[in-house]
């Protein structure tokens, strides 16, 4: 039972992570939108476990989550320190379309220039 819903043992559960990941009763009307400053004040309906699901919860948490972070944190700040980037063309949006990872439709091209900074 879940929720006071009665579920056949055996009955397979699809659990819609991006409709988690996007839920306007935990993230805000605009829940669909790239708003990294988000993750600075995080809203009152936020769970550490269960508000953001990309790397699931529970027992079945991915055991590389911690580091995949940690990784992407590094990639991140040393993409940002050296490069600047920008979209190819005017009014340019990022369309995206769900697999196994979310990923933009059409590649998401953008124009790429390095920060060259004196040592």
């Amino acid at each position: 039972m879940v929720d006071g819903i009665v579920i056949p043992q055996g009955t397979l559960i699809y659990i819609p992570i991006r409709a988690v990941n996007t839920c306007t009763a935990i993230w805000g009307e605009d829940a669909e939108e790239f708003c990294p400053e988000r993750w600075l004040n995080l809203p009152k309906a936020y769970h550490p476990s269960y508000s953001f699901l990309s790397f699931f919860a529970g027992p079945h948490t991915c055991i590389g989550k911690a580091m995949a972070i940690y990784e992407m944190k590094a990639i991140l700040a040393g993409l940002i320190a050296n490069f600047e980037f920008e979209p190819t063309h005017e009014g340019q949006q990022a369309n995206h379309t769900a697999g196994i990872t979310m990923r933009p439709t059409d590649g998401m091209p953008l124009r790429i220039k390095r920060i060259y900074r004196p040592y």
